[in-house]
Order: C-alpha cells, then sequence, then structure tokens
C-alpha cells in the first residue's frame, strides 16, 4: 500500500485572500475612475450635440471661472457646478445664478427680482466684486441655472481633462490599470490552483 503525501491546504486560502483582495481594489478603481469617464463622455457627447449651451450631466453643468467677478464667493479658475434642473422663473434675491450673456455665460447674484404686470418676471444681477449691477435685466429663458459648489483650482484641471491626452491620461490608463489587476489576479489564482493540483496528483501516486 503507498503511503499518501499530505496536501499543503495552505496554497487554497493563499490564492482565495490574493484573487479576494486583488478583486476588491479593482472595484473601487472602478468607482473611482470609471464615474469620471461615463460624465467626461457624456459632456464630450453633449458638448458635439450642441455646441452653443455648456454640456451637463443629469441637470448638472460643470463650469470653469475666467474672471474675478464673484471674488471671494468663488475665484478665477475654479471649477463651479450649476444645477439645471429647477425653475428659471423662480429664483430669489441673493441667489446666484448661471445666465447667457450675449455669447458667453455669467454667475452672478440675484440683487433684485422684477415681476412685470403680464406676471412675467426678470433678475437684476451683479457680481460680487463688480461696483455696478450687469446693464440688462436676465429673463428666465436665459438662466441655464443656479449655483450649487465649487472647487478651488480644479478649472484647468477639468480643461486638461476634456481634452483627448486629458482623457488618455487620466481616465483610459487607470481603467487599463483596472483590467490588469483583475487579469493579474486571476492568473495568480489559476496558477496556485494548478500548483495545488499537481501536488495532490503528485501525493496520490
Amino acid at each position: 500500500m503507498k503511503n499518501s503525501m499530505p496536501q499543503n491546504k495552505s496554497d487554497k486560502p493563499q490564492s482565495t485572500t490574493i484573487s479576494k483582495i486583488a478583486n476588491i481594489f479593482g472595484i473601487i478603481l472602478c468607482v473611482v475612475f470609471l464615474f469620471p469617464f461615463i460624465v467626461n463622455t457624456t459632456l464630450l457627447v453633449n458638448s458635439l450635440i450642441n455646441p452653443d449651451v455648456p454640456p451637463g450631466f443629469m441637470g448638472y453643468t460643470p463650469l470653469v471661472v475666467e474672471t474675478g467677478s464673484m471674488s471671494p464667493f468663488f475665484n478665477e479658475d475654479d471649477l463651479i457646478i450649476v444645477n439645471g434642473n429647477n425653475d428659471a422663473a423662480a429664483y430669489e434675491n441673493e441667489e446666484v445664478i448661471c445666465f447667457r450673456s450675449g455669447n458667453s455665460y455669467v454667475t452672478h447674484r440675484i440683487i433684485d427680482v422684477q415681476n412685470a404686470d403680464d406676471g412675467s418676471r426678470s433678475y437684476i444681477t451683479q457680481g460680487d466684486a463688480n461696483n455696478t449691477p450687469d446693464v440688462d435685466p436676465v429673463s428666465p429663458e436665459k438662466v441655464l441655472g443656479s449655483y450649487v459648489t465649487h472647487f478651488t483650482g480644479l478649472g484647468g484641471f477639468v480643461v486638461f481633462m476634456q481634452t483627448p491626452k486629458g482623457m488618455v491620461c487620466c481616465v483610459l490608463l487607470p481603467l487599463l490599470a483596472i483590467f490588469s489587476i483583475f487579469w493579474g489576479a486571476q492568473k495568480i489564482s489559476a496558477a496556485v490552483n494548478k500548483k495545488r493540483e499537481q501536488q495532490a496528483e503528485n501525493a496520490s501516486n
């Protein structure tokens, strides 16, 4: 009768642990990088479909501040988020709105609401850092949305992300890294399982 060699039972837990750690790490990276990829792709498609309106995602529009007219509330090169889901005719004093002015978009504070006899309304706006109100009243039809929040100094980074080089560096390369992690975890797990099977086969002979 042949003696059986004891199997190395530590390989299976080791394989499972490595695979679990790699999978968890890969999932975390997916959450971190996949969402910006979806948002950035949506913004790019929307900008191509309607180039005259700043592109948004689910009603929210990111905009890069180009002047200091609202300083110190937010400053040049900050990234602001505008919510376009609200009723454009229901804003009140002190709210900060983004609206079309000529061929550009401006984000200023409402300092007065004017109600006409026919029931329509318009907004008198002014930048916090400006000494005088804006020249033209803003009708609701020109309002893109209201200010939600801002991120200091992120404007330049967002502009870079929307370039082809930015898409590669900030989105595609991380996604490739995620794929490599999942693929590597599976290869390691398969190698450990194969080694364990060979040890079991040798032990039975």
